[in-house]
């Protein structure tokens, strides 16, 4: 999902695919407040504005976030 919504919106937005248990995402992970699993939106000020622990998240439900975000 995450590499599709790259696609769609490359330029306007920045994604990142991070590995919970490589180099510093042990404590990224931690300071956001997610699971080892899930999916997380931040600023340019690396600030948390969306975030879904887990695997539950859809493709509709964050592309709604991202939507949303990029309207303000």
């Amino acid at each position: 999902m995450v590499h599709g919504l790259a696609e769609d919106y490359a330029g306007r937005m920045k994604f990142e695919v991070v590995r919970y248990d490589e180099g510093d995402s042990p404590q990224r992970i931690k300071d956001y407040g997610i699971d080892k699993h899930g999916m997380l939106i931040v600023d340019q000020d690396k600030k948390k504005v969306w975030m879904e622990s887990g695997h539950k998240q859809t493709r509709e439900v964050v592309e709604a976030e991202i939507k949303r975000l990029l309207a303000k």
